[in-house]
């Protein structure tokens, strides 16, 4: 019986009563479950994200699916809106996760009362929108609200607007727009 604290080459022999032996060489590699750091790049509708794992170890990378195919690469491209989750695994020893949010919105709604896609919205986390303003195809301002709110439901003054272009500025916590 022996403990192993540090990684190398090691040749273990055993012997028995009768003088028999059995050499065997084993590798033992250091590793160690990563700490994950990521970076964001892009703009709405062309995200993607750069992983960069810290530890010891040899590391593969999933997005969604901690049963999925992982790969080698750690740049995921064109990240959907809504929340993530980055797995982390190394080849020898367990994994990790991180959550992440992606904002990004729909390219239509219908406010008809059926239930699908009735209010626009942000989709994602939007813990840093501060401000939305929905403007015509003029320029006129027809909505704003904050985030906090439930969203726009295509109405103006308490009438429907026509279907047709509308606009939206997006007003950051960050002083992004």
């Amino acid at each position: 019986n022996i403990a192993i604290n540090m990684p190398g080459i090691y040749t273990v022999e055993a012997t028995n009563n009768n003088g028999c032996s059995s050499i065997r060489t084993i590798t033992v590699a250091s590793a160690e479950i990563a700490t994950i750091n990521y970076t964001l790049q892009g703009s709405i509708g062309n995200y993607s994200i750069v992983i960069n794992a810290t530890g010891t170890g040899n590391y593969l990378y999933a997005l969604d699916d901690e049963n999925g195919a992982y790969q080698a690469n750690n740049v995921f491209y064109n990240i959907a809106p809504g929340q993530h989750t980055i797995y982390v695994k190394d080849e020898n020893c367990g994994s990790s996760e991180a959550s992440f949010s992606v904002i990004g919105f729909p390219n239509f709604f219908s406010p008809n009362a059926d239930g699908v896609n009735d209010r626009w919205n942000i989709i994602g986390n939007s813990d840093n929108v501060r401000e939305i303003n929905i403007f015509d195809r003029y320029g006129k301002l027809v909505y704003n609200f904050p985030f906090d709110r439930f969203g726009w439901d295509g109405t103006f003054n308490g009438q429907k607007l026509p279907a047709t272009d509308y606009w939206f500025y997006a007003k950051m916590i960050s002083g992004e727009e």
